[in-house]
């Protein structure tokens, strides 16, 4: 049985989800350039979404995009570590 991740305590339950409302919520100033429904698929490509977020938005967006960032992060290292 594999072991699931711990989450922080504001990390969402569905970390995908959260990002794909980032992404509605920063679509028309930062993402201008994907299709209208383009939704990043693979962990990769949802730390590319934010990082080009991060280029166009405030510092509140920022900071949100940092997190999500974070935990990202954490869950792939969480993969990587298991035996």
């Amino acid at each position: 049985m594999e072991a699931q991740p711990q989450m922080g305590p504001d990390e969402p339950s569905d970390l995908a989800g959260a990002v794909n409302a980032f992404v509605d919520a920063w679509r028309v100033r930062a993402l201008w350039s994907v299709r209208p429904d383009w939704y990043p698929a693979t962990d990769a490509e949802r730390w590319q979404a934010l990082d080009t977020i991060q280029q166009h938005c405030d510092r509140e967006a920022f900071a949100r995009a940092a997190r999500l960032k974070a935990w990202l992060s954490r869950r792939s290292s969480d993969a990587s570590a298991a035996p």
